[in-house]
């Protein structure tokens, strides 16, 4: 009898190992219970300290929802690492002796790349195209941990000792700033290496870039490389225009010598590198899905169904229409943005607590405060995703906004080393009680002192109030705050 994993197999490629022993393909639904994940989550943690609460806030950023998206990019990636094993059989007798013939009249015709007049026509013993694709996009739509836990469902490695192999099924390799097409030769090499434990990179690092390539290519081919990740490709245009086309004429070379399909991946500003009609051909064969932010009406409501739930606030805040409303258009479903504001929203509300006695409700306006504080670099791109400009969106450099856990552990040391929590900037909504806040950033006494003309208290006034206050810090810094004599350092940014 047949079994499933090769019934599920197209009959021309049964029996060659390299893809009888990849993982069959998924089912949709199976593929979204392993894709995603949810961290662990009781209703108890609510009423644990502010300290414990703020920790819990960072197991959110493990939270990963399927999308139809995902599996569009899970059918691509299955795809790819079949289509470029359909030329590579090793039970073939004549593998290794055609592969033998090829690298032989690969070296002369690379000694003589420069030399186009003297370059002879050869026949190649592989016809076969690879399998390119491309996934841009903005920064902050989860290219990268999508494209990482898509990777993770298939084994990296398979042996083969029978003909003493080890299949590398995937390899990621980022792109620097600093790339030359010698370092990303290396890069390549250096992925192999991480992969297998090899010292390719070592032994083969040195020399031209051109003795580089004929090495990458046979390395690629010895260790049946299934499929080349390259991420970070924006990371090219900071090379002066012929030194990126150099770099991306080495990666095409090596992808059809090598028969390894390839990822591109980065953001538009590596999409505009894609220049000419034949690249962008190329590199979006496979028919990988254009990553955009959220749809509104289908993606972002399920993407927030799963998220809601993980609250660690004293007070539960309902999921409503404006609250829904809010969160898009304030971060216009770029799901680093959601996860984001919903994050540090609940953080500011632990901070501010007041030992129990202020309500922990998420409200609109508290996410439209998080959003001036927290995306105001990303305020082009934002403004560009509501006007709908597809045209200024490509246009804008990228945005690179800090690690969330920064901004959490930054704010929780600042203010656990006065002896009591920071108090953010207080929205009106969300204030319940007119009693003067230590450290509180005192937006309403400003207003008031700027509309009505009120004068603040004389020098005299605030040296006795600073004497009174000995003993007792509260006093003196509050009397101070409201005079406007001390700020907190947020309020020394703006």
């Amino acid at each position: 009898m047949t079994s499933n994993k090769r019934a599920n197999i197209p009959p021309r490629r049964t029996g060659n190992p390299f893809i009888d022993r990849l993982p069959s393909l998924l089912a949709e639904d199976v593929f979204s219970k392993r894709f995603r994940q949810v961290p662990f989550y009781e209703e108890e943690m609510r009423q644990a300290s502010n300290e414990a609460r703020l920790e819990y806030l960072l197991d959110i950023l493990t939270y990963t929802c399927p999308l139809t998206r995902h599996y569009d990019l899970y059918l691509s990636i299955w795809q790819m690492l079949r289509h470029g094993y359909l030329m590579r059989d090793p039970t073939d007798p004549d593998f290794w002796p055609r592969w033998r013939v090829k690298m032989l009249a690969l070296r002369e015709d690379l000694s003589q790349w420069n030399m186009p007049k003297l370059r002879r026509k050869r026949p190649r013993p592989f016809v076969a195209s690879p399998f390119d694709a491309s996934l841009f996009g903005l920064s902050g739509n989860g290219k990268s941990t999508s494209e990482g836990r898509i990777l993770r469902m298939f084994p990296q490695v398979i042996e083969h000792p029978r003909f003493n192999i080890r299949q590398l099924v995937w390899a990621e390799m980022e792109t620097s700033t600093q790339s030359s097409t010698k370092d990303m030769l290396i890069s390549a090499m250096a992925a192999v290496d991480d992969a297998l434990g090899t010292s390719y990179a070592l032994r083969f690092g040195k020399g031209e870039e051109y003795h580089l390539l004929f090495h990458v290519i046979n390395i690629f081919h010895v260790n049946a490389v299934g499929l080349l990740v390259s991420d970070e490709l924006q990371n090219l245009t900071n090379l002066k225009s012929r030194g990126a086309d150099a770099i991306l004429g080495f990666l095409l070379r090596l992808t059809n010598e090598s028969k390894t399909p390839m990822m591109a991946m980065g953001t538009y500003e590596a999409e505009k590198m894609m220049k000419t009609l034949r690249m962008k051909r190329r590199w979006w064969r496979a028919g990988t899905p254009e990553w955009k932010p959220l749809d509104r009406q289908s993606e972002y409501m399920v993407f927030l169904a799963g998220l809601w739930p993980l609250q660690y606030t004293r007070d539960v805040t309902v999921r409503s229409p404006e609250l829904e409303d809010r969160l898009y258009e304030e971060s216009q479903g770029i799901p680093d943005y959601v996860v984001r504001l919903y994050i540090l929203a609940q953080k500011y509300l632990i901070v501010r607590n007041d030992g129990g006695k202020r309500s922990e409700t998420i409200t609109p306006t508290l996410l439209s405060q998080i959003a001036r504080e927290y995306l105001g670099p990303a305020h082009a791109v934002l403004q560009a995703l509501r006007a709908r400009d597809t045209e200024l969106l490509k246009s804008l450099d990228d945005v690179e906004l800090p690690p969330i856990s920064q901004l959490i552990t930054h704010r929780e040391n600042s203010s656990t080393a006065a002896g009591s929590p920071k108090k953010p900037s207080s929205p009106t909504e969300t204030s319940d009680s007119d009693e003067p806040t230590r450290r509180a950033r005192p937006h309403t006494a400003r207003n008031t002192s700027r509309n009505h003309n009120s004068v603040s208290p004389s020098a005299c006034e605030l040296l006795t109030t600073v004497g009174d206050g000995i003993g007792k810090p509260d006093v003196a810094h509050d009397r101070l705050r409201s005079a406007g004599v001390v700020k907190s350092g947020v309020e020394f940014w703006e």
